[in-house]
């Protein structure tokens, strides 16, 4: 997901495309979301963190009956907004 948001190189139709199959993938494992989650607040200036889909993702994760997926949820939502 981090490579369509920072490449100048592909359109933006292809770069929406890239980034809901990678939020599909994401989501089916909750291992990986929240390793994605917890990636996004380490990585200073990450482009995920200002994608507003990736944010919106966030948004439904974060009443999860997991609490650290809940946690880390709220936590994107939290720096997105700021």
């Amino acid at each position: 997901m981090d490579r369509p948001l920072s490449s100048d190189l592909i359109s933006g139709t292809t770069e929406q495309r890239r980034i809901r199959v990678a939020l599909k993938v994401i989501e089916t494992d909750p291992d990986l979301l929240q390793r994605k989650f917890y990636h996004a607040l380490c990585v200073v200036g990450s482009a995920v963190i200002q994608c507003v889909e990736f944010v919106h993702l966030a948004d439904g994760w974060t009443s999860d009956g997991d609490a650290d997926v809940c946690f880390l949820a709220k936590c994107v939502v939290a720096v997105a907004i700021s």
